[in-house]
């Protein structure tokens, strides 16, 4: 009986990163912004297929010694302000303060799920604002789709750099739709590979990774022990190489399952008080990283 060549796994899930390597050197710089087509679902990995040359000339801060995703319960304040939490005795629409002034016009792009989504959605119609209270000389865009799966990334962030041309930064908080269907290995490969590229075709981009949140329930999980177990172990990957690559790590330690207030009767979505708490997590992150040096 003929032996199966060994290798022959490998070499397909290869294909379409090599695939993607020839579309980027295809591209030529400084092209003019087209608007793509939104086409997130069934976005194959490795196929960002922007120009090589970055639109800005920004340089990435230092990485800042963040903790690597470990979650815990803590009690909480009763106002949310600059480098404070939202307390759960009552909602908080919270005013963020005086605008920081900075010397630069940023663009920051929020990439994600649901969370980002609605999280979006409360910043604009609360204290927060669109643009967080981050100054004028700060354009935050909202890149969100309801129900995005981690294989949507590269093609949505392709798309937005056509029409937008290149960010100063990126937060992605995204791959916690995946974890049920998928193993837990697998889809590791996959965060890496893709964060790699990332850093590899914007590398003056500031890359923040914001946390994979626990839920307190996990929609189609046989053993949502093992789901949430799973979490930890990808959230800490992801935050040591986003770490090496000179990006940031924004942990959300309060957003526990164990708190029923942050969470909407569904379990995934987060209540307004939860909305609070991610909210000032990324300002209070971004804040850093304006304040920083570039």
């Amino acid at each position: 009986m003929a032996t199966k060549p060994k290798g022959n796994k490998k070499r397909a899930r290869n294909v379409g990163r090599g695939a993607a390597d020839r579309a980027f050197a295809q591209q030529q710089p400084g092209p003019t912004p087209i608007v793509a087509q939104d086409a997130d679902a069934g976005a194959p990995h490795g196929n960002l297929g922007m120009p090589v040359t970055p639109a800005h000339s920004g340089v990435l801060a230092p990485p800042a010694s963040s903790a690597a995703c470990a979650t815990s319960a803590v009690d909480l304040p009763a106002q949310i302000q600059l480098g404070t939490e939202p307390s759960l005795a009552a909602p908080v629409h919270p005013v963020p303060g005086t605008p920081v002034p900075v010397a630069h016009r940023y663009q920051v792009w929020l990439v994600g799920h649901s969370i980002v989504h609605w999280a979006g959605r409360y910043a604009k119609k609360s204290g927060w604002g669109e643009h967080l209270g981050l100054d004028t000389s700060v354009d935050i865009r909202w890149l969100a789709r309801r129900g995005m799966m981690w294989p949507a990334l590269l093609l949505r962030l392709r798309n937005s750099v056509l029409q937008f041309g290149f960010p100063d930064a990126v937060l992605i908080q995204l791959g916690e739709n995946d974890i049920p269907a998928s193993k837990g290995v697998v889809l590791q490969n996959s965060m890496r590979d893709d964060l790699k590229l990332l850093h590899r075709k914007m590398p003056k981009t500031k890359l923040f990774w914001s946390c994979l949140l626990e839920r307190r329930t996990w929609r189609n999980a046989v053993v949502p022990a093992r789901v949430n177990k799973t979490r930890s172990k990808l959230c800490r990957s992801a935050a040591r190489l986003v770490l090496s690559m000179g990006g940031d790590v924004i942990p959300h330690v309060d957003l526990s399952h164990a708190l029923p207030a942050l969470f909407l009767p569904d379990g995934v979505h987060l209540s307004d008080w939860g909305q609070d708490i991610w909210l000032h997590d990324v300002r209070h992150a971004l804040l850093q990283w304006l304040r920083g040096p570039h």
